[in-house]
């Protein structure tokens, strides 16, 4: 369908200061259709997270993040 990617990754980013960024080591594809589901799991990160990803140009997509934090 029109406006969603194909073939495109995120990275977990995690930051000491929420200011400068730095990729955690863990990266899983995005969904290439309407409603698909993706996760991973991300252990020892500290206070500061992030998923950041890039599309192509024209590409749009709009994502929902859960975090299931515990202790």
């Amino acid at each position: 369908p029109s406006g969603i990617a194909a073939a495109y990754s995120a990275v977990v980013q995690i930051s000491a200061d929420g200011i400068r960024w730095v990729d955690e080591g863990t990266r899983f594809n995005l969904p290439t259709q309407r409603d698909a589901v993706t996760f991973c799991k991300v252990r020892h990160f500290g206070g500061w997270l992030r998923i950041a990803g890039t599309l192509a140009p024209n590409n749009r997509m709009t994502v929902l993040v859960s975090l299931a934090l515990k202790e």
